[in-house]
């Protein structure tokens, strides 16, 4: 069975007029899917009240995926078909394929709620734009969908969302959206755009979550999204030696505005550990008593003074140093050279740096004070690292 155009939204305003998409806007588009399957769910549970769950094979083969990109404005498309059917009407796309419902033949006994929940959604859009009362239409729960779906939408962007059921389409926008916006009275938890960077030192595949260590904050939990196993994977195994990401998407936050927990992930980044510019944007987030209780946080002038000495001073393909911050809030750059140990320990405030090597084998030793503010300087430590290294110029 094919159910055409479950689901349209047109988008229309600044962010599309070319026509396209932002992929940042696409993936709150996406998020659709998952707050109708949400919303079936509890229009299931509404039906039957003397169930507690809902069954077991409730969405059992039916996926929820963008379909495709239609011709003319930006439209966007969300079809209902049944696998078997998985490979018909591709052709008249304008774009591949980038999302559909697909339910197989033998399981169409629930659908109806599929239908149900987008007439729910669909209603209560229209309550929010007109401000009619809409507690009682759909849980409070469920709200936070919309703000996901909508928050990077800018000034005069519209999402209006047509449906194959007789109902006249709705729209949604940044003046919905700011009614929708979680409330932090509302509960003990709230949640909250956000993007932070940080470790992986944990993976459970059996349960699909990972553990990031955010940088100069906590360890939490969240699921590893399908299409970021293998990053998160990759920052896992390399987790000895610092590999960070950037997550970005929907934190859980407790009632004290500590992160609890991440809602919903949008975006993974994986950084190069040796990335000197991403490395000292880490080291921003960092606060005083970032060390068991104690040490200072690097000022974030000093961290933009050193990043920008880097770029200036130090060549591209020049081997590059490991940074770490220091107890009294500076910034120590390592290399290992071969058989010798080389660091400097930069002080943000008076821009001096303490130039440190050993040789290893042959027990020489070197220590040189150096005015960080001066071309010069710079220009000897690359010509160090560069004999070092054995590619003197």
């Amino acid at each position: 069975m094919i159910q055409k155009n479950f689901l349209q939204p047109r988008l229309s305003g600044p962010s599309f007029e070319d026509g396209s998409i932002p992929l940042n806007i696409l993936a709150g588009i996406a998020g659709l899917g998952e707050l109708i399957e949400n919303v079936a769910k509890w229009r299931f549970l509404e039906a039957h009240p003397s169930r507690k769950q809902i069954p077991r094979n409730f969405t059992d083969g039916i996926e929820l995926k963008l379909s495709g990109l239609e011709a003319g404005s930006a439209i966007s498309r969300i079809d209902l078909i049944t696998r078997s059917s998985q490979h018909q009407d591709s052709r008249s796309e304008l774009l591949p394929h980038v999302s559909e419902l697909r339910v197989p033949d033998n399981e169409t006994q629930y659908l109806a709620y599929y239908d149900e929940a987008l007439a729910t959604v669909m209603r209560f859009v229209d309550l929010v734009k007109n401000d009619e009362p809409r507690e009682k239409h759909l849980p409070r729960k469920y709200w936070k969908y919309f703000y996901q779906i909508g928050h990077n939408l800018q000034d005069q962007d519209v999402i209006e969302i047509r449906s194959h059921l007789p109902i006249d389409p709705v729209e949604l926008d940044r003046n919905a959206l700011v009614k929708l916006k979680p409330k932090r009275e509302d509960s003990t938890q709230h949640s909250e755009a956000l993007t932070v960077r940080g470790l992986i030192p944990e993976v459970d595949q059996s349960k699909k979550s990972f553990q990031i260590k955010v940088l100069g904050g906590r360890s939490v939990r969240a699921e590893i999204p399908d299409q970021y196993f293998d990053v998160i994977m990759q920052a896992f195994n390399h987790y000895d030696r610092s590999s960070t990401v950037s997550i970005s998407g929907f934190g859980r936050y407790d009632s004290n505005n500590r992160l609890a927990g991440l809602q919903s992930i949008e975006r993974i980044v994986l950084f190069d550990p040796l990335d000197i510019n991403a490395r000292l944007d880490e080291l921003r987030e960092l606060k005083d008593g970032w060390l068991d209780g104690e040490g200072y946080a690097p000022s974030d002038a000093g961290l933009t003074w050193l990043s920008a000495s880097f770029n200036r001073y130090y060549p591209e393909g020049l081997i590059r140093p490991r940074l770490y911050p220091t107890f009294d809030g500076g910034v120590q750059a390592e290399w290992v050279i071969k058989s010798t140990d080389v660091s400097i320990n930069i002080n943000l405030l008076s821009r001096e740096g303490e130039w440190h090597s050993l040789d290893l084998v042959s027990d020489t030793e070197r220590q040189r004070i150096l005015s960080l503010d001066d071309e010069n300087a710079w220009k000897w430590i690359v010509k160090e690292i560069q004999i070092l290294s054995g590619k003197p110029k």
